[in-house]
């Protein structure tokens, strides 16, 4: 799990200080078979949100690895929502059934950014290695909109779906996103797996 924190009034993405930058980098991606041991606990989390809030009422984005892999994510989204910040979910929506975004909704959750890396269930299978993705994350979304969760969408660019860039903003306008969000694969490694996308 990651926590970054985006002050609207500085820009978008702006880290409100090198100090909190480096607490939230302790937040280690979460792994399919539960959250890394590294992690924060409970209270050291509510300590960064604490700290957060006390420099600006910001946006608190959740992201990961997959931050539904916590259990105790709705009880971070509700004590962030305490401190007045606005938390808000980076999610690949798979896990989101239609009890857990009641929950989300009822935790306070502002907004639901969804992973969603092609227009087809074969681009978008290939880009997560998982069949049956596709349709796990357009169930997540059918439910995130049903609980009136707002929504956007998040395509990271690859020369495998940049042809289907153009239709999965169609099916994010289709799907009522207040936005839909553009990114740039950048490696950082070396992983020949990773280079096949460009």
């Amino acid at each position: 799990l990651k926590i970054r924190v985006c002050d609207p009034a500085m820009g978008s993405g702006h880290f409100l200080s090198e100090v909190l930058g480096v607490l939230a980098d302790r937040y280690q991606k979460a792994l399919y078979k539960g959250a890394s041991s590294e992690s924060l606990t409970t209270e050291e989390a509510k300590r960064f949100i604490k700290e957060a809030a006390s420099f600006s009422k910001a946006i608190l984005v959740f992201s990961g690895g997959e931050p539904l892999l916590r259990e105790d994510i709705y009880e971070l989204i509700r004590y962030a929502g305490e401190f007045g910040l606005k938390p808000t979910l980076a999610t690949n929506a798979s896990l989101i059934s239609r009890e857990t975004a009641g929950r989300l909704k009822e935790a306070g959750l502002k907004l639901a950014a969804v992973s969603l890396y092609g227009a087809t269930a074969k681009n978008h299978n290939s880009f997560c290695g998982q069949s049956g993705a596709f349709e796990k994350t357009l169930e997540g979304i059918k439910n995130l909109k049903n609980a009136n969760i707002p929504l956007q969408i998040n395509t990271t660019i690859t020369r495998k779906n940049l042809a289907e860039i153009e239709q999965i903003g169609e099916f994010a306008l289709s799907a009522g996103a207040l936005s839909y969000h553009i990114f740039f694969l950048v490696p950082v490694f070396s992983c020949p797996y990773l280079y096949s996308f460009f």
